[in-house]
């Protein structure tokens, strides 16, 4: 469970449950993105809290929420445009309420919440964590995040290497052998991605 400040943000379809760890300004905040919820995904995941308590340490600032349907977060969410309406009410919550610049953090769902939000407005930095671009709409697709960054595993059957080499370009992609879809055993691998693109920043 998240031990952050519990906020309900408005969102298109009611409330949105968030946990902020505020941080000071040194580093961007970062908005956290989780799996499908119609798979049990929400923002208590298990790789989303391992890249989240990563970057913490490097002195980010954390905004995890639920996608609506999930916890006290209020509707339903059937596919990635839903998830970045909701998104897009976390961006401004953020902007509203942080003096400090943001980044975006998604994974497999997630990723594609961040990509479709991204086609929509100006893009921010954002870490692709195993994106499943076959979530995403095509018109979509037809656009490439100038600031995204995406790992995944080599044995990833949902989010295969080919085609995210193919979309963002091979230096955007980290690739992490023998890992799959959910990085088992791969946890020390995808801190050190984490922690390479946030130094970036």
């Amino acid at each position: 469970m998240h031990d952050g400040q519990q906020t309900l943000i408005e969102g298109p379809q009611g409330a949105i449950e968030a946990f902020v760890y505020q941080a000071s300004c040194d580093r961007p905040t970062m908005i956290l993105c989780h799996p499908h919820p119609s798979f049990g995904g929400s923002c208590h995941d298990r790789i989303l809290r391992l890249i989240g308590e990563t970057l913490r340490s490097l002195g980010c600032g954390l905004v995890y929420f639920n996608f609506a349907g999930i916890g006290a977060s209020e509707g339903h969410t059937r596919n990635a445009q839903q998830g970045a309406e909701d998104l897009q009410a976390v961006q401004v919550f953020v902007n509203q309420t942080f003096d400090c610049p943001y980044s975006l953090v998604g994974y497999s769902f997630g990723a594609a919440a961040v990509l479709t939000a991204a086609c929509e407005a100006e893009s921010e930095p954002a870490l692709l964590v195993a994106p499943v671009l076959s979530l995403c709409a095509p018109d979509v697709l037809n656009q490439q995040p100038a600031l995204a960054r995406a790992v995944v595993g080599d044995q990833d059957v949902y989010s295969p290497v080919s085609g995210l080499v193919s979309y963002f370009g091979e230096s955007s992609v980290e690739v992490i052998e023998g890992a799959d879809h959910f990085f088992n055993g791969y946890d020390g691998l995808l801190v050190e991605a984490a922690r390479r693109w946030v130094s970036g920043l």
